[in-house]
Protein backbone atom coordinates (compact mmCIF):
# COMPACT_ATOMS: atom_id res chain seq x y z
CA UNK A 1 0.00 0.00 0.00
CA UNK A 2 1.35 3.35 -1.00
CA UNK A 3 -0.49 6.33 -1.10
CA UNK A 4 -3.88 4.88 -1.34
CA UNK A 5 -3.12 3.09 -4.10
CA UNK A 6 -2.66 -0.96 -3.77
CA UNK A 7 0.59 -1.91 -5.95
CA UNK A 8 1.57 -5.42 -6.75
CA UNK A 9 3.42 -7.80 -9.23
CA UNK A 10 0.05 -9.59 -9.71
CA UNK A 11 -2.17 -8.36 -12.72
CA UNK A 12 -4.78 -6.14 -11.39
CA UNK A 13 -7.00 -5.74 -14.18
CA UNK A 14 -7.57 -9.57 -13.60
CA UNK A 15 -11.07 -10.37 -12.28
CA UNK A 16 -9.40 -13.43 -10.23
CA UNK A 17 -6.76 -11.40 -8.51
CA UNK A 18 -5.34 -11.73 -5.07
CA UNK A 19 -6.92 -8.25 -3.99
CA UNK A 20 -10.14 -8.61 -6.21
CA UNK A 21 -12.15 -8.11 -3.62
CA UNK A 22 -10.24 -4.90 -2.32
CA UNK A 23 -9.96 -3.07 -5.54
CA UNK A 24 -11.68 -1.43 -8.64
CA UNK A 25 -10.21 -3.85 -11.65
CA UNK A 26 -11.78 -0.76 -13.93
CA UNK A 27 -8.93 1.36 -12.57
CA UNK A 28 -5.91 -0.69 -12.77
CA UNK A 29 -3.16 0.67 -14.73
CA UNK A 30 -0.29 -1.85 -15.90
CA UNK A 31 3.31 -0.10 -15.40
CA UNK A 32 6.70 -1.44 -17.01
CA UNK A 33 9.21 -1.87 -14.41
CA UNK A 34 11.95 0.01 -16.03
CA UNK A 35 9.66 2.68 -15.35
CA UNK A 36 9.74 2.40 -11.86
CA UNK A 37 13.13 2.22 -11.52
CA UNK A 38 13.99 5.56 -13.53
CA UNK A 39 13.56 7.34 -9.52
CA UNK A 40 14.61 6.78 -6.04
CA UNK A 41 10.86 6.33 -4.47
CA UNK A 42 10.03 4.03 -7.39
CA UNK A 43 12.68 2.00 -7.27
CA UNK A 44 12.65 1.25 -3.36
CA UNK A 45 8.75 0.28 -3.91
CA UNK A 46 9.74 -2.08 -6.74
CA UNK A 47 12.38 -3.81 -4.05
CA UNK A 48 9.98 -3.41 -1.03
CA UNK A 49 7.50 -5.94 -3.71
CA UNK A 50 10.62 -8.31 -4.51
CA UNK A 51 11.25 -8.44 -0.65
CA UNK A 52 8.01 -9.37 0.40
CA UNK A 53 7.83 -11.89 -2.51
CA UNK A 54 10.98 -13.49 -1.06
CA UNK A 55 9.52 -13.51 2.38
CA UNK A 56 6.54 -15.02 1.32
CA UNK A 57 8.29 -18.08 -0.81
CA UNK A 58 10.71 -18.71 1.96
CA UNK A 59 7.83 -18.63 4.39
CA UNK A 60 6.91 -21.89 1.97
CA UNK A 61 10.38 -23.53 2.54
CA UNK A 62 10.12 -23.04 6.37
CA UNK A 63 12.38 -20.04 6.71
CA UNK A 64 10.96 -17.06 9.13
CA UNK A 65 11.94 -13.43 8.46
CA UNK A 66 13.49 -11.71 11.67
CA UNK A 67 11.68 -7.86 11.23
CA UNK A 68 14.24 -6.63 14.13
CA UNK A 69 17.53 -7.51 12.01
CA UNK A 70 16.08 -7.40 8.96
CA UNK A 71 17.39 -11.56 8.31
CA UNK A 72 16.16 -14.73 7.11
CA UNK A 73 16.28 -17.93 9.72
CA UNK A 74 15.45 -21.14 10.26
CA UNK A 75 13.08 -21.89 13.22
CA UNK A 76 12.77 -25.05 14.96
CA UNK A 77 9.93 -27.45 13.70
CA UNK A 78 9.64 -29.29 17.22
CA UNK A 79 10.80 -27.74 20.31
CA UNK A 80 13.35 -29.22 22.01
CA UNK A 81 14.39 -30.64 19.07
CA UNK A 82 17.71 -30.17 16.42
CA UNK A 83 16.70 -29.42 12.78
CA UNK A 84 18.26 -30.69 9.91
CA UNK A 85 17.96 -30.41 6.27
CA UNK A 86 19.33 -31.52 2.73
CA UNK A 87 20.77 -29.54 0.59
CA UNK A 88 23.98 -29.64 -2.36
CA UNK A 89 27.08 -29.27 -1.32
CA UNK A 90 30.07 -27.75 -3.42
CA UNK A 91 31.06 -30.69 -4.41
CA UNK A 92 28.51 -33.27 -3.83
CA UNK A 93 25.59 -34.61 -4.31
CA UNK A 94 23.29 -34.19 -1.62
CA UNK A 95 24.32 -33.55 2.35
CA UNK A 96 22.60 -33.01 5.65
CA UNK A 97 23.55 -29.84 7.80
CA UNK A 98 21.90 -29.18 11.30
CA UNK A 99 20.49 -25.62 10.90
CA UNK A 100 18.72 -25.41 14.32
CA UNK A 101 20.44 -26.96 17.34
CA UNK A 102 21.33 -26.46 20.70
CA UNK A 103 25.75 -26.66 21.45
CA UNK A 104 26.87 -28.58 23.82
CA UNK A 105 30.35 -28.30 25.64
CA UNK A 106 32.92 -30.06 24.79
CA UNK A 107 34.39 -30.95 28.29
CA UNK A 108 31.13 -32.62 29.58
CA UNK A 109 28.42 -33.40 27.25
CA UNK A 110 26.28 -30.55 28.60
CA UNK A 111 23.73 -28.41 26.89
CA UNK A 112 24.52 -24.88 26.88
CA UNK A 113 21.50 -22.16 27.38
CA UNK A 114 21.05 -21.35 24.15
CA UNK A 115 20.62 -22.18 20.08
CA UNK A 116 21.93 -21.27 17.08
CA UNK A 117 19.94 -20.74 14.26
CA UNK A 118 21.22 -20.55 10.71
CA UNK A 119 20.48 -17.02 9.13
CA UNK A 120 20.94 -15.12 6.36
CA UNK A 121 20.57 -11.34 5.19
CA UNK A 122 18.85 -11.34 1.25
CA UNK A 123 18.78 -7.94 -0.08
CA UNK A 124 18.09 -6.78 -3.92
CA UNK A 125 20.45 -5.22 -5.56
CA UNK A 126 20.34 -3.45 -9.12
CA UNK A 127 23.54 -4.13 -10.63
CA UNK A 128 22.84 -1.73 -14.20
CA UNK A 129 19.66 -0.32 -16.33
CA UNK A 130 18.45 -3.95 -16.69
CA UNK A 131 20.04 -6.65 -13.84
CA UNK A 132 19.44 -7.02 -10.64
CA UNK A 133 21.16 -9.55 -8.39
CA UNK A 134 20.20 -10.83 -4.78
CA UNK A 135 22.82 -10.95 -2.42
CA UNK A 136 23.73 -13.51 0.38
CA UNK A 137 25.28 -12.39 3.51
CA UNK A 138 25.50 -15.09 6.23
CA UNK A 139 24.85 -14.73 9.96
CA UNK A 140 23.46 -16.48 13.03
CA UNK A 141 20.33 -15.93 15.03
CA UNK A 142 20.29 -17.02 18.55
CA UNK A 143 17.78 -17.87 20.94
CA UNK A 144 17.34 -18.99 24.53
CA UNK A 145 14.66 -21.88 24.05
CA UNK A 146 14.61 -22.35 19.72
CA UNK A 147 11.88 -19.64 20.08
CA UNK A 148 12.76 -16.43 21.97
CA UNK A 149 15.54 -14.13 20.96
CA UNK A 150 18.85 -13.86 23.23
CA UNK A 151 18.77 -10.91 24.95
CA UNK A 152 21.25 -8.46 22.40
CA UNK A 153 23.66 -8.19 25.17
CA UNK A 154 24.70 -11.43 25.15
CA UNK A 155 24.79 -12.12 21.23
CA UNK A 156 27.82 -9.78 20.34
CA UNK A 157 30.68 -12.10 21.63
CA UNK A 158 29.15 -15.24 20.48
CA UNK A 159 28.69 -14.28 17.14
CA UNK A 160 31.91 -12.37 16.89
CA UNK A 161 33.73 -15.33 17.77
CA UNK A 162 32.44 -17.72 15.18
CA UNK A 163 32.51 -14.63 12.38
CA UNK A 164 36.82 -14.64 13.66
CA UNK A 165 36.95 -18.08 12.43
CA UNK A 166 34.99 -17.77 9.30
CA UNK A 167 37.92 -17.37 6.25
CA UNK A 168 36.91 -17.58 3.01
CA UNK A 169 36.68 -21.15 2.24
CA UNK A 170 33.59 -21.54 5.18
CA UNK A 171 32.35 -17.88 3.72
CA UNK A 172 31.76 -19.16 0.24
CA UNK A 173 30.26 -22.70 1.59
CA UNK A 174 27.50 -20.54 3.53
CA UNK A 175 26.58 -18.64 0.56
CA UNK A 176 26.53 -21.45 -1.13
CA UNK A 177 24.31 -23.39 0.96
CA UNK A 178 21.96 -20.57 1.04
CA UNK A 179 22.06 -20.55 -3.02
CA UNK A 180 20.91 -24.20 -3.15
CA UNK A 181 18.33 -24.27 -0.27
CA UNK A 182 16.63 -20.93 -1.79
CA UNK A 183 16.61 -22.74 -5.69
CA UNK A 184 15.49 -26.43 -3.89
CA UNK A 185 18.68 -27.41 -5.96
CA UNK A 186 17.20 -26.34 -9.12
CA UNK A 187 18.64 -23.93 -11.61
CA UNK A 188 16.43 -21.21 -10.81
CA UNK A 189 14.10 -19.67 -8.04
CA UNK A 190 11.02 -19.18 -10.00
CA UNK A 191 8.26 -15.96 -7.60
CA UNK A 192 4.81 -16.21 -9.49
CA UNK A 193 2.52 -13.96 -10.00
CA UNK A 194 0.24 -15.22 -12.19
CA UNK A 195 0.64 -14.38 -15.35
CA UNK A 196 4.22 -13.02 -15.08
CA UNK A 197 7.15 -14.43 -12.88
CA UNK A 198 10.36 -13.53 -11.28
CA UNK A 199 13.36 -15.69 -12.29
CA UNK A 200 16.66 -15.89 -10.45
CA UNK A 201 19.63 -17.39 -11.72
CA UNK A 202 20.85 -19.89 -8.98
CA UNK A 203 24.48 -18.84 -10.25
CA UNK A 204 26.83 -17.17 -7.85
CA UNK A 205 28.35 -14.23 -10.03
CA UNK A 206 32.14 -14.41 -10.25
CA UNK A 207 34.03 -11.25 -11.09
CA UNK A 208 38.04 -10.85 -11.89
CA UNK A 209 40.56 -9.06 -9.60
CA UNK A 210 43.81 -8.80 -9.45
CA UNK A 211 44.91 -8.65 -5.17
CA UNK A 212 47.90 -9.71 -3.45
CA UNK A 213 45.78 -13.10 -2.28
CA UNK A 214 46.11 -15.18 0.84
CA UNK A 215 48.70 -18.98 -0.02
CA UNK A 216 46.86 -22.11 -0.23
CA UNK A 217 43.62 -19.63 -0.01
CA UNK A 218 42.04 -21.96 -3.33
CA UNK A 219 38.86 -23.44 -3.06
CA UNK A 220 37.82 -25.24 -6.16
CA UNK A 221 34.06 -26.71 -6.69
CA UNK A 222 31.96 -28.16 -9.21
CA UNK A 223 27.92 -27.24 -7.97
CA UNK A 224 28.08 -23.97 -9.45
CA UNK A 225 24.73 -24.75 -11.30
CA UNK A 226 22.06 -27.35 -10.87
CA UNK A 227 21.49 -29.73 -14.44
CA UNK A 228 18.70 -28.96 -16.38
CA UNK A 229 15.82 -31.56 -16.57
CA UNK A 230 12.29 -31.60 -17.90
CA UNK A 231 10.65 -30.90 -15.03
CA UNK A 232 12.56 -27.42 -14.53
CA UNK A 233 12.82 -26.81 -18.41
CA UNK A 234 9.09 -26.94 -18.20
CA UNK A 235 8.77 -24.86 -15.34
CA UNK A 236 11.00 -22.47 -17.20
CA UNK A 237 9.11 -22.54 -20.40
CA UNK A 238 5.35 -21.56 -18.15
CA UNK A 239 7.10 -18.40 -16.31
CA UNK A 240 8.53 -17.74 -20.05
CA UNK A 241 4.76 -17.13 -20.84
CA UNK A 242 3.60 -14.44 -22.62
CA UNK A 243 4.64 -11.29 -24.32
CA UNK A 244 7.99 -11.72 -25.56
CA UNK A 245 10.64 -8.83 -24.81
CA UNK A 246 13.29 -7.53 -26.99
CA UNK A 247 15.96 -6.49 -24.36
CA UNK A 248 18.61 -5.62 -26.91
CA UNK A 249 16.23 -2.89 -27.84
CA UNK A 250 15.34 -2.31 -24.36
CA UNK A 251 19.00 -1.21 -23.42
CA UNK A 252 18.83 0.99 -26.30
CA UNK A 253 16.22 2.58 -25.28
CA UNK A 254 17.49 3.40 -22.00
CA UNK A 255 20.67 4.66 -22.93
CA UNK A 256 18.75 7.08 -24.86
CA UNK A 257 16.65 7.91 -22.24
CA UNK A 258 19.76 8.70 -20.20
CA UNK A 259 21.73 10.90 -22.69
Amino acid sequence: MRSKQIISFHDLRDPLNPFRNVVDIKTAVPRPAIDFWKDSEGKRRYVALMNSALRRYLSLLEVWYDRDHYRFFFPVRQKDYERIVLYRSLNRKRTRRKVVWRPKRRSTGEAKNFWWHIAAGLRFHQMANLEWCLSIRPERHITTDGVNPLPSEQIGRRVTRLKARMYNDLYLKEVNFWKEYLAQGKPRIILDFGNQSAILAAKLITVSIKWPGIPNDNKPFRNDVSEEDLFTSAELAEAMEGEAIDWDELEEEVIEDEE
